[in-house]
């Protein structure tokens, strides 16, 4: 049940049926009183209220949809016992007094995924990330290069070590990427080091950059090929010789998955040509904001009401979402300079020349903010109906620093 204002949402999370009420006084006042802690959603209906003609088709929507339901007060002397749910986080670090050292095995447990930025630089394709990289990187998983400042790059002896530290937590997929991977200068060795760690690898290449390095592509998944994936991250305008790379990249197997970046309706329709000439199969699109298509954007990203009404999200689901952002919870990027971070958007939250892994997670845990961003704590989707039914919180909001990407809200 949500209640903003004047208007009331109910929600089945077993049938997936959903009510709204808006500006009807008397069911408002009935859905406070439900939601009153002492009362635990229940409370005495009067012979009045019964036959309110403002009262009975909710009464009567609620009850024949099995959200609530009814029960003759000479049946008890005493008022029925419903129990709510209350969400809980198992080993949650703020019920822990401040100060705990952050060691034991228990809190990696809260670590699923980890990204590393080996390195920041690409001498054979600085055009193309000049142009593309800070807009995309933050936006979604995309090679980045730094047009100021040195070269750097992530010592393998040290990713080595940090791979040590995780062999006890819970990380299903370690993603590497960089500017140009392939030009790091431990880049084999890396690669030998992941090998030896049975998780899910993704490797993300831009395809002007894979170009360059089409024979390192074929020995990576052949040596781990049960784990070793592939993601080829392509940019418009497409010229001739990118196409055939394309093709050529294609043939490699299964392994290997396009990522298109698109920014507006014309790279879209150059996207879709290429896709069904070249008949590819593993392929994802991504929309991008550049500040200057911000129609395509909401288009094509911007959720709608009807959208969101679509979703059907469990109990558990719900309540999870009121405490965890699940698109940040337990993910990690460790950049080229040792920083850390939840959310790319935000600060750092340690670094790893200085900081174990432990007292990362235990910082984020208890005084960081990306891996609780909920919707039910940002302004304005808390004043929203819907914000536990919308999608959580993405890199998209963080970066464009608006919450609510969605037209329910009438300031788009």
């Amino acid at each position: 049940m949500a209640l903003e204002g004047n208007g009331l949402l109910l929600y089945n999370t077993l049938s997936g049926v959903k009510l709204e009420y808006f500006n009807q006084p008397g069911v408002i006042r009935l859905a406070r009183k439900l939601l009153l802690k002492k009362n635990l959603r229940v409370v005495e209906l009067t012979g009045k209220q019964l036959n309110d003609p403002s009262l009975k088709p909710f009464i009567t929507d609620v009850r024949t949809h099995f959200i609530a339901d009814m029960e003759a007060v000479s049946r008890s002397t005493i008022k029925p016992v419903q129990l709510t749910p209350v969400k809980n986080i198992q080993a949650d670090v703020r019920k822990i007094k401040k100060g705990y050292a952050a060691r034991g095995k228990n809190i990696l447990t809260y670590l699923s995924e980890i990204t590393f930025y080996i390195n920041n630089y690409s001498s054979s394709n600085r055009d193309i990330h000049a142009t593309f990289s800070t807009n995309l990187f933050k936006q979604f998983m995309f090679p980045f290069v730094e047009s100021d400042g040195s070269p750097r790059e992530l010592d393998a002896g040290r990713i080595g070590r940090l791979l040590d530290e995780i062999k006890a937590s819970d990380v299903i997929m370690i993603n590497i990427t960089g500017g140009n991977i392939f030009e790091h200068s431990q880049f084999q060795q890396i690669v030998s080091l992941l090998t030896d760690v049975p998780i899910v690898k993704t490797y993300h290449v831009h395809l002007r950059d894979a170009a360059r390095d089409l024979d390192i592509l074929g020995p990576i998944i052949l040596a781990d090929d049960r784990y070793s994936l592939i993601r080829l991250h392509v940019t418009f305008p497409l010229t001739a010789t990118d196409i055939e790379t394309i093709g050529r990249l294609a043939q490699i197997g299964d392994n290997v998955t396009f990522v298109f970046a698109i920014g507006s309706e014309t790279e879209l329709e150059e996207c879709e040509e290429t896709i069904s000439r070249l008949n590819l199969v593993n392929v994802i699109l991504q929309p991008y904001y550049n500040r200057r298509n911000m129609q395509f954007f909401k288009d094509n990203v911007f959720i709608s009401k009807e959208s969101i009404l679509e979703a059907a999200p469990t109990q558990k689901e719900l309540l999870t979402r009121m405490a965890v952002n699940k698109n940040y919870f337990g993910k990690l990027t460790v950049m080229s300079s040792g920083d850390v971070h939840a959310d790319l958007n935000a600060p750092a939250i340690g670094n790893i020349k200085k900081d174990s892994i432990h007292q990362v997670i235990y910082r984020e845990l208890y005084r960081g903010k990306s891996w609780r961003r909920v919707r039910t704590g940002v302004m304005p989707c808390k004043k929203c109906l819907y914000n536990l039914l919308c999608p959580p919180l993405s890199n998209y909001e963080t970066h464009l620093g608006r919450a609510d990407l969605c037209n329910v809200l009438d300031r788009n």
